[in-house]
């Protein structure tokens, strides 16, 4: 009887407009332990009915207020009661509220019961509260504690709730669409792949696409970065401060802890798979478009923005403690937030446009180009994180260039558009040399598929300016990069002529920033890379046949004569090998990356001038490290069959294995000549 004057009480409360949030949030709170108490179904049904539709929670907030707060305390009472029946069922000990396991209803009675007070007198959207609350509440978590029909039916009528809910969208209501997504963010992965794809696509995307990136709750075309600018001041010691106290930093806060993107994950995710299963392929381009108009938008807000004057190695010394600390991170969470829900969406769009038949085979250079501009222009944020840290950006980057390349006159194009501006020069603003940066990367990319006097002009021109640059903590990505474009031009068959002309005078830069500035891993890879380039079947191997030879002989005396045999000191920025490596070390190394390149006739040879090196070296840590690469080399596979096979013949045949290993010259090492005609080795000697 209890419980029924109470649940009187209740309902009477609900009818009444509550003065303020905070009255809402206690009638809440009541009803969530009245639908764990209640025995009768029809009271159950009723309590349901009425929270749906009651004055006092629904009209809390003023009509210029998101009410999906209100949603997400509704969704929550719901959740809270299914955890409750769980907890009480699987403890037959009262809890500390004093519940006993024995009162209530049933676990799948007490579900249809609720279920039934999603009725006629509330809208659509309303039930996904109920349906998303009771889904969740006993089957998130892997704790799979509903029959298997009766999930099934939730998850189908979660479906059909929001199917009708888009069909009946009011336009210019948020509350509605704004639950619809938040309910299904929480609940998507719960659905099976047969209900997910009963989902109605067409309705769907353009909504999530809207809420997502350009409404006022989600990330509202990075306009936020825009109203920032006036926030940062000047103050003590002459550093910039954004204070924790400033509007624009609310207004970031309220973006991060708001109810879009604490479910961007799977929001992201949600709109990924709207996006592969979207009949209409014309809703796909639209995705891309509006991926990169806000994209466009977010890095021309970031560009009138006093921080991106700042690259990210002069952060602290221009910025006070409390920004770094305090207000930055969270915009640089929001801002990755952001990055990485975009590339998961242009992923899909990626992998449909290659493999579905139905998308246009004449929109994929479309696809390709619109793709690309996205990551430039994203580029601010995910240079900071380092490329390689995130694959689906690597795959939509390398599938896109991979696109591009079928379209070599468009390619010429795109490559034009976004070269630097400050052509031959470094630009000051860190936003147009990380823009240099995204040139140069997917210059590496395209080398081989563009002309000579395109990859000498642009290319090469591009990055001559950064070759020497490495020493300046701002460019050392850039320098490296510019490095790699170079390797790149002269690996592609079609540029003979310009790396005979150019290639003596980069490997005369390459000795003078080594190692200073340019990292051993970078230098190793050079000295193969140009070791593979001079090598058979190359034109330039034809040309110049001493060329690669000669080019290890430098390597080999540099690192026999002058090099420092202290431990390099780490470089910024950079992850090389863990056992640091000296000069000396680091140059014998290079030596051993390239063995697989070197010509049949002279790898022998090199493969006991490698040894004799490795053998040079004092360092018994060092030198461990060379031989475990030396041992790699010839094991791994880096080999070609007739290689593999000479190194097999001289490492048990020759002595190769006790020279690696122990320093010890092979009697026929020693034997090599020139001798007289008719004299005796040492081994036929009595």
């Amino acid at each position: 009887m209890s419980t029924d004057r109470s649940l009187a009480t209740l309902l009477r409360a609900l009818q009444s407009p509550s003065a303020s949030p905070d009255d809402s949030g206690r009638l809440l709170s009541s009803a969530t332990t009245l639908l764990t108490l209640l025995t009768n179904p029809l009271n159950l049904t009723l309590l349901t009915s009425h929270l749906l539709t009651a004055p006092a929670i629904w009209s809390s907030l003023s009509p210029n207020s998101s009410d999906i707060r209100t949603s997400l305390r509704v969704l929550s009472s719901f959740y809270n009661a299914a955890n409750h029946i769980l907890h009480r069922e699987d403890q037959p000990v009262p809890n500390a509220e004093g519940f006993l396991a024995a009162e209530g209803l049933p676990r799948e009675e007490w579900i249809r019961a609720v279920v039934k007070g999603a009725d006629d007198k509330s809208a659509r959207w309303k039930h996904l509260i109920v349906l998303g609350g009771l889904l969740t509440g006993f089957e998130a978590h892997e704790r799979q504690c509903l029959p298997l029909k009766l999930r099934e039916l939730l998850e189908s009528a979660i479906v059909t709730a929001v199917n009708l809910s888009l069909e009946a969208e009011e336009e210019g209501s948020h509350q509605d669409r704004l639950t619809i997504l938040i309910v299904l963010a929480h609940s998507f992965d719960l659905l099976s792949v047969h209900e997910k794809l009963k989902l109605n696509a067409f309705r769907l995307l353009p909504v999530l696409m809207s809420a997502v990136y350009f409404s006022k709750e989600g990330l509202h075309r990075g306009y936020f970065l825009g109203t920032m600018d006036s926030d940062i001041v000047q103050g003590k010691q002459n550093k910039f401060n954004w204070s924790e106290r400033s509007a624009s930093f609310y207004q970031v806060q309220h973006i991060a802890t708001g109810p879009i993107l604490s479910t961007l994950g799977s929001l992201s995710k949600l709109t990924a798979f709207c996006v592969e299963s979207v009949l209409d392929t014309s809703l796909v381009f639209n995705v891309l478009d509006d991926l990169t108009a806000f994209s466009r938008s977010l890095s021309v807000q970031w560009r009138q923005n006093k921080l991106s004057e700042l690259d990210a190695s002069e952060e602290e010394l221009f910025l006070a403690a409390d920004a770094l600390e305090r207000t930055l991170p969270l915009l640089w969470q929001v801002l990755k937030s952001a990055m990485f829900s975009v590339v998961i969406v242009q992923s899909a769009l990626i992998s449909r446009s290659l493999r579905d038949p139905r998308m246009p085979r004449d929109k994929l250079l479309y696809v390709a180009v619109s793709s690309l501009r996205t990551l430039r222009n994203l580029y601010f944020i995910s240079s900071r994180l380092g490329h390689n840290s995130f694959s689906q950006f690597n795959f939509v980057f390398n599938a896109s260039i991979d696109m591009l390349t079928k379209y070599p006159a468009q390619l010429q194009d795109f490559m034009l558009e976004i070269s630097p501006k400050n052509f031959g020069g470094i630009p000051d603003h860190p936003q147009e040399r990380c823009h240099d940066l995204f040139f140069l990367n997917t210059a590496e990319h395209v080398a081989l598929e563009s002309s000579p006097e395109q990859c000498e002009q642009l290319y090469l021109g591009a990055a001559g300016p950064y070759l020497g640059m490495g020493g300046d903590l701002r460019l050392n990505e850039i320098f490296e990069a510019a490095h790699s474009v170079v390797l790149a031009v002269f690996s592609a068959p079609q540029n003979f002529e310009i790396t005979t002309q150019r290639l003596p005078s980069y490997i005369d830069t390459l000795f003078q920033v080594f190692p200073s500035t340019l990292s051993p891993r970078q230098f190793r890879l050079a000295i193969k890379t140009l070791v593979r380039t001079a090598s058979p079947p190359s034109r330039i191997a034809e040309a110049q046949p001493l060329l690669a030879t000669t080019l290890l002989e430098m390597v080999r005396h540099r690192a026999l004569t002058t090099a420092s045999t202290n431990p390099l000191p780490p470089i910024p920025s950079h992850e090389d090998q863990t056992q640091p490596l000296s000069e000396q070390a680091t140059l014998i190394l290079a030596i051993i990356d390239s063995l697989p390149c070197i010509s049949l006739p002279n790898l022998e040879e090199w493969l006991y001038l490698a040894a004799e090196s490795l053998n040079s070296i004092n360092d018994d840590l060092m030198k461990e490290e060379c031989k475990k690469r030396y041992w790699e080399v010839l094991s791994n596979g880096e080999m070609d069959m007739v290689r593999a096979e000479l190194c097999v013949h001289w490492w048990h045949d020759r002595g190769g294995k006790n020279f690696v290993t122990r320093g010890i010259a092979s009697a026929a090492r020693e034997d090599k000549g020139p001798f007289m005609s008719g004299a005796l080795g040492e081994v036929a000697k009595i």
